[in-house]
């Protein structure tokens, strides 16, 4: 198969994450998204609701990784490393 066009660009995510009411909610979320083959480093903060994901994916590819176990995720920023 073919890597997408998106596959090859290396991208900095930083968005919100609604739902979450622990830190251990944090840290689910933060390995949920590590496990992601396209993830090169995930970071999410509780106190702040904040993620920041770097890898070769999109922010609409987070959004349905998180949406699958409740989460909301909500676009802060998004550039190309």
């Amino acid at each position: 198969m073919m890597p997408s066009k998106s596959d090859k660009v290396i991208r900095r995510l930083v968005f919100s994450v609604e739902g979450m009411s622990c830190p251990s909610c944090a840290l689910y979320v933060e390995m949920t998204l590590a496990r992601d083959k396209k993830v090169v480093s995930a970071n999410i903060d509780f106190n702040s609701k904040r993620g920041v994901v770097v890898g070769f994916l999109d922010l609409n590819e987070v959004m349905v990784i998180l949406k699958d176990y409740g989460y909301k995720v909500h676009a802060l920023e998004e550039g190309v490393v």
